[in-house]
């Protein structure tokens, strides 16, 4: 029943969105037609040239799963770039394992990005790739095969193929970040057959950026004690070339993409993954050029945990100007509204509320945020 109710949320997320500037498409590569989404920020102008990230899906997941899962349009929008979510074959990327896809995915992810570039004005310096789980994996193998293309990868609950990882030989340094759970079942935290131990990862590619490898730890404020999990960032600078590994650490979490729209497992609401993601890429282009922390963004997200739920939501991080929070149903009708308080925090009654999607809306002074929610 949860499996029905949660495809028909994606499903009407994606139909609900009014943004004309999402759009899907496909290509044909080594004989096999390859689709994808992309979606380009709400300011997107074609006399400028954008940032271009991949989010790649997970094994037995797809592109539009992946879209609602890490809710990356968002950051997109506020931050300026191209965001595509491309889908493997057979709902999976060829990262060196025995089973999912044999298919050349470098080709057809380095091919793709080729031919949106005649239709969009990507900034050619600024090509990124991340994704959750295989996903990440496929970051990975990016990483290692097509490092001249890309200026930095991540990796969300993904590691790489023991094998791979013996040899890959980048051709040049190339900045990475890891997400990871010390509790994710799926891609073990301490290695296994199909993906190697994420520290010993880690500490690969701190030593092919030629990183001082006694790291800095700066522990993420626990802002959310139900989550089951608390984090850490480890970062690994004085680099080769001002190239940079960061590790966010999740001390309980699971294989679970941080901050998601919905919660499988011990889901660290403490940071946002998407929004860390699109930073630490931020800083770097093909050149190796560290770029100015100007061009950081540190939007506020404002975090609704449980998600899906049952009775009742906490909105944490609110903005200190909000004036009202109200629920409207899928059709935009107006189910509640609440007057804000002045705090930053605050705890609203939906078991009145039918199993459905809804969405929040977060009235500033001059903004309005919307966050989804799944009633079960």
């Amino acid at each position: 029943m949860f499996r029905k109710i949660l495809a028909s949320f994606i499903l009407s997320a994606v139909l609900f969105s009014v943004r004309a500037q999402t759009v899907t498409g496909s290509i044909e590569h080594d004989g096999i037609m390859r689709d994808y989404i992309i979606h380009l920020p709400t300011d997107y102008d074609d006399t400028k040239s954008y940032p271009f990230v991949y989010n790649l899906h997970g094994f037995t997941s797809s592109a539009s799963q992946q879209r609602f899962y890490s809710g990356m349009d968002a950051t997109a929008d506020e931050n300026g770039f191209i965001v595509c979510y491309p889908n493997g074959v057979d709902a999976s990327w060829n990262v060196g394992w025995a089973f999912g896809s044999d298919a050349d995915d470098v080709g057809f992810l380095s091919t793709l990005v080729d031919s949106l570039s005649g239709e969009y004005n990507i900034d050619q310096k600024r090509l990124y790739s991340c994704g959750m789980s295989n996903g990440g994996f496929m970051s990975y193998k990016l990483a290692c095969e097509a490092s001249d293309k890309f200026a930095a990868i991540a990796s969300v609950t993904g590691s790489m193929v023991p094998s791979e990882l013996a040899q890959c030989s980048p051709v040049r340094k190339i900045p990475v970040m890891q997400i990871h759970g010390t509790s994710d079942q799926t891609v073990a935290y301490e290695g296994s057959s199909i993906g190697a131990g994420i520290e010993e990862v880690v500490l690969f590619w701190a030593g092919q950026n030629n990183c001082n490898l006694t790291p800095e730890i700066i522990p993420v404020e626990d802002i959310n004690t139900d989550d089951g999990c608390s984090a850490e960032r480890i970062e690994y600078s004085d680099c080769t070339d001002d190239k940079e590994v960061v590790f966010y650490k999740i001390d309980g979490g699971a294989h679970t993409w941080p901050d998601a729209a919905i919660t499988i497992g011990a889901t660290n609401r403490d940071f946002n993954a998407s929004l860390e993601i699109w930073n630490f890429f931020n800083r770097f282009d093909l050149n190796g050029v560290a770029l100015s922390d100007e061009n950081i963004v540190k939007t506020n997200y404002v975090h609704l945990f449980p998600n899906p739920v049952r009775d009742n939501i906490t909105l944490s991080d609110l903005p200190k100007d909000v004036k009202e929070i109200i629920v409207v149903d899928a059709v935009g009708q107006t189910i509640i509204s609440q007057i804000a308080s002045d705090s930053r925090t605050m705890n609203m009654d939906v078991s009145s509320l039918e199993t459905g999607l809804y969405f929040v809306i977060i009235r500033s002074i001059d903004s309005s945020d919307i966050i989804k929610f799944l009633k079960y």
